[in-house]
């Protein structure tokens, strides 16, 4: 999945917290701060969560299932 964070915004500026299975982004840019937040399924292997911020203004995140 991936979320948009603005073009800009750096890992200096971006706080990435998970609580159960809500993931919450917290960012700032010029325009503020901002924050989005989803839930991740249940069948979800959350120690294997992995996040990737693109130069495009998007959050990458890898969530594999439990098998």
């Amino acid at each position: 999945m991936r979320l948009q964070v603005k073009p800009g915004t750096t890992p200096d500026n971006l706080n990435i917290t998970l609580s159960g299975h809500d993931l919450r982004v917290n960012f700032e840019n010029k325009a503020g701060p901002e924050y989005k937040q989803v839930t991740i399924w249940p069948t979800a292997d959350l120690e294997k969560l992995k996040t990737e911020l693109r130069s495009d203004g998007f959050l990458h995140i890898t969530v594999p299932i439990k098998v």
